[in-house]
């Protein structure tokens, strides 16, 4: 699974945060991925806010990072490991990691842009949420293979107050066969 925001021109991100502010959008983030083992990159992680990891208590973080000791020393500054389970996989490890571990459909993708592309193959079920806005970023995604490859659902629309703009909440699923790592 995965899960990820984005603006009309494709922004998801700048500067390391989101490019705005949704509240709705938020509360359907930590509801949706409550109760999921979070797969993210080094920098998503380091955005994180310290109360989305205390309402995960009882999620596995697993940070696909080159540099593990980097990101520990940041886990041990905010005393995330009193509280919090972490796991570190290099990009190299990565394949071998997702085919090893035994509760896959429990995995949720959080980002960034490029851990998207790259396990976008993998991936049976997206959330995404359609911000009908124009914002500005250094971080873009194409959602190109996901409207191809996945059947949309519209699960609701509303209207951000905060931003002034309508938001979309989508839940795409993989259209016909997939790579199902349960029955190789």
């Amino acid at each position: 699974k995965a899960i990820m925001a984005i603006s009309e021109n494709g922004v998801i991100g700048n500067k390391g945060e989101l490019p705005w502010y949704i509240p709705e959008d938020m509360a359907r983030f930590v509801e949706l991925t409550k109760d999921h083992d979070l797969l993210m990159g080094r920098k998503t992680f380091e955005t994180l806010p310290i109360s989305f990891f205390e309402n995960h208590k009882d999620s596995k973080f697993i940070i696909l990072t080159s540099a593990p000791d980097d990101v520990m020393d940041f886990i041990v500054e905010f005393c995330l490991d009193d509280f919090c389970h972490f796991r570190f996989v290099t990009p190299t490890q990565l394949g071998h990691f997702i085919y090893e571990i035994e509760d896959v459909e429990n995995i949720m993708v959080i980002g960034g842009a490029e851990i998207y592309r790259q396990l976008l193959p993998y991936i049976n079920t997206f959330y995404l949420t359609e911000v009908y806005r124009e914002f500005e970023g250094d971080t873009t995604f194409d959602t190109t293979y996901l409207k191809q490859e996945f059947t949309e659902y519209v699960v609701d629309t509303e209207f951000s107050f905060f931003e002034g703009c309508h938001v979309t909440f989508y839940e795409y699923t993989r259209n016909g066969e997939w790579f199902d790592l349960d029955e190789e």
